[in-house]
């Protein structure tokens, strides 16, 4: 199976969760209470319909410490999560060496990872509540969101490319659920890389 099989067959499962009241009651707990909930979303996705005639594999080790979250027929897949108010303009900075909470730090080294594998990286973006950040004050949900997504896309694609030329990043539509009367919307960016 290709990556790009790979990616196919992960998308139509992220639009199976993103459809199931279930799933998306999950997820949203988690969005409203919790930083991250990459393993949630792995767990749901690895659970579809979708991934039901394919081999899959979580925690797939790449070698020493590493691993990846997710394998979809031999393509490794790593997950990142976030919320949108950590695209802070400080996130983005670049610093030798980089600074702790910064995208370069937290997120880069998967990044190189999966682009040496073939493989796919996935930042699901998830809009739950208030920001905690007052830099975020002034915004609405919606245009905090937005904002998020975007800085998020502008780094990851830079960020890829610099690693090989003509890496993609999808924005992937990753449904809303509710849960103790807030809402929380979901979002995936989706980096591939060309393969050989």
């Amino acid at each position: 199976m290709t990556t790009e099989s790979a990616r196919r067959l992960l998308e139509a499962a992220i639009a199976e969760v993103a459809a199931s009241p279930s799933s998306m009651r999950k997820l949203a707990q988690s969005a409203c209470t919790r930083a991250n909930l990459e393993r949630e979303w792995v767990y749901e996705i690895d659970g579809t319909n979708a991934l039901e005639d394919v081999e899959t594999r979580r925690e797939v080790s790449l070698g020493g410490p590493h691993h990846a979250d997710l394998q979809i027929e031999g393509t490794p897949i790593e997950f990142k999560s976030t919320k949108p108010w950590y695209a802070g303009e400080k996130a983005f900075e670049t610093r030798i060496p980089p600074r702790r909470n910064s995208a370069e730090f937290w997120l880069s080294g998967d990044m190189t990872r999966m682009e040496e594998r073939d493989g796919i990286f996935v930042l699901l973006v998830s809009t739950a509540d208030e920001p905690v950040h007052k830099d975020w004050s002034h915004h609405s949900l919606g245009s905090m969101r937005d904002l998020g997504i975007q800085r998020y896309t502008d780094w990851l694609q830079t960020r890829a490319d610099q690693l090989k030329a003509g890496a993609v990043v999808d924005l992937v539509a990753a449904g809303h659920g509710d849960y103790a009367g807030k809402t929380a919307q979901h979002d995936a960016l989706i980096v591939r890389w060309p393969t050989a």
